[in-house]
């Protein structure tokens, strides 16, 4: 399967691919389009990832922000 990050699969498709709309690669792959070491687009997200991993990630950021509050002089 090819690896596209997310700036060439958005100029394949002709659309403004955002990270919201795919899940992404952990590590960082080559891309086959522009041949740089990127994350690429591993699959499409699904409606069940946005309901369960975005208000996660959401809390986790709230988490850090507060905690990084707390620990500055």
């Amino acid at each position: 399967m090819a690896e596209f990050c997310l700036d060439c699969w958005g100029k394949i498709n002709g659309e403004e691919a955002t990270e919201s709309q795919y899940v992404l690669s952990e590590e960082l792959e080559l891309c086959e389009g522009c041949g740089e070491w990127k994350r690429v687009i591993i699959s499409e997200r699904s409606f069940l990832d946005c309901l369960i991993f975005h208000p996660i990630k959401l809390i986790n950021k709230i988490i850090c922000i507060f905690q990084r509050w707390i620990e500055s002089p």
